[in-house]
C-alpha cells in the first residue's frame, strides 16, 4: 500500500512537473508575443510622428508656393504693364 501511494505521488509529481514546464513555455511565448506587439506599436507611433512632420513640411511648402505664385503674378503684371507702355510709346507718370 505504501508503495502504491509512493507511485501515485511520484506520478503526480511528474504530471505537475509537465504542467509547470508547459506553463513556463506558454509564459515565454506570451512574453515574445507581447514584446512583438510592443515593438510594432512603437514603430506605428514613430511612423505617425514622421507622417505628421511630413504633413507639416508639405503644408509649409504649399504656403511657400502660394506666396511665390503671388509674387510672380505681381511681377508679370508689372512687366506686362511696362510692355504695354513701351509698345504705345506713352510714358505715364
Amino acid at each position: 500500500m505504501a508503495s502504491s501511494s509512493l507511485t501515485t505521488i511520484s506520478e503526480s509529481v511528474v504530471q505537475i512537473d509537465g504542467i509547470s514546464s508547459r506553463i513556463a513555455t506558454s509564459e515565454k511565448e506570451q512574453n515574445a508575443v507581447a514584446d512583438s506587439i510592443n515593438s510594432s506599436f512603437n514603430q506605428m507611433i514613430k511612423l505617425a510622428i514622421e507622417n505628421s512632420s511630413s504633413v507639416q513640411q508639405t503644408s509649409q511648402a504649399g504656403n511657400d508656393l502660394a506666396r511665390m505664385a503671388s509674387e510672380l503674378l505681381v511681377l508679370m503684371e508689372h512687366f506686362q504693364h511696362e510692355q504695354e507702355i513701351g509698345e504705345s510709346g506713352i510714358v505715364q507718370q
